[in-house]
């Protein structure tokens, strides 16, 4: 199987899903939403997602512009080609509630997503 790994390219955010897919065996290509948008997914297997809802969008903070969608034709783009891959019998994995949560952005599903807050 060859994956492809969505994440922003920060090691904090994907670190642990790219270590445990490489430890199944899996030949894992890093790609960002934006190499989704410009480019389909021919060629992979799996589509993994790890990354925050929030590249999934146009409303960017400063930290995320180089790696998460610029514009409405990037986020359409990324949408079709993920539709493409999944009618053509590829596989979406989201890996954890920012990834759920883009799932549902970019209309995979309808489930309601709960996250759990956080303690401060």
């Amino acid at each position: 199987m060859n994956p492809a790994l969505a994440t922003s390219t920060k090691q904090q955010s994907h670190a642990g899903t790219k270590l445990v897919l490489k430890r199944l065996g899996f030949d894992v290509t890093e790609v960002t939403p934006v190499e989704v948008a410009k480019n389909t997914l021919y060629g992979f297997d799996i589509f993994v997602y790890s990354g925050t809802e929030s590249l999934i969008s146009t409303n960017l903070s400063e930290a995320n512009k180089e790696f998460g969608l610029q514009n409405d034709g990037q986020l359409n783009a990324f949408k079709d080609n993920v539709t493409s891959f999944l009618n053509e019998g590829g596989k979406y994995i989201a890996v954890g509630a920012g990834a759920s949560r883009a799932t549902k952005t970019i209309g995979l599903t309808d489930d309601i997503i709960n996250v759990g807050g956080s303690k401060q």
